[in-house]
């Protein structure tokens, strides 16, 4: 409790605690600031620069891993939840938002996500920046755009293997609204894709929405 104690006090006079064992694209200096690891830095830059040209966080983790880039501790796995974390990290801009996280009881030493339990304390300016902010307030703006997007229309995901798939996500019933998706068909033992609402057997064995369906070739038309 008294360490918890220094560190919180320590937080509202813009001294950060941080360890960057997990935490890609900085080190720490003998004072304990934080200080850019170039070798990280780039990837950083790559991470946020590809997202804003229109790869997706598990477009991004994919091209990574089939790279071999190594990570924070030299693992070449990446995970789409990693780039989502990274976009979202306010550190990369300079800034620091302290006790995003808490341990919530000290003998099992677990880190639960802070909801509003204890006060956060956001720093400005706190140490050198890997992206310009206005790069990263667009960043932002851009994963913003994606959960309303998600939210309209009732999506788990976006630009999910968009390179293969370009109309996932993008194609929707005129009739109930629901997304369409993507179906194999076979014919005389050849596969043929089809693309087809969602909702047309959302109960099993039942008939739903009725609307047509597509064939790549024809929306490729479009």
């Amino acid at each position: 409790e008294n360490t918890k104690w220094g560190i919180r006090s320590l937080y509202k006079q813009g001294v950060l605690h941080l360890s960057t064992v997990n935490f890609l694209g900085y080190d720490k200096d003998e004072n304990g600031k934080l200080v850019i690891n170039e070798r990280e830095a780039g990837i950083v830059k790559r991470v946020f620069y590809e997202f804003l040209e229109g790869s997706s966080p598990g477009d991004i983790a994919r091209k990574l891993t089939a790279e071999e880039v190594p990570g924070v501790k030299g693992s070449t796995s990446w995970y789409s939840s990693t780039i989502y974390h990274m976009l979202r990290n306010e550190k990369y801009m300079g800034d620091a938002l302290c006790q995003k996280y808490y341990v919530a009881d000290y003998l099992t030493g677990k880190q639960v996500l802070n909801k509003g339990e204890i006060e956060q304390v956001y720093i400005k300016k706190n140490h050198e920046p890997i992206v310009p902010v206005h790069i990263w307030k667009a960043v932002q703006q851009e994963l913003d755009r994606g959960v309303a997007y998600r939210k309209k229309h009732g999506l788990y995901v976006t630009n999910h293997l968009s390179d293969k798939n370009p109309f996932a996500a993008r194609v929707f019933c005129g009739k109930c609204g629901q997304p369409y998706t993507q179906r194999t068909w076979y014919r005389d033992k050849k596969p043929v894709k089809v693309w087809q609402c969602r909702s047309r057997y959302a109960v099993k064995g039942a008939m739903g929405c009725g609307n047509v369906n597509l064939h790549k070739e024809k929306l490729l038309r479009f």
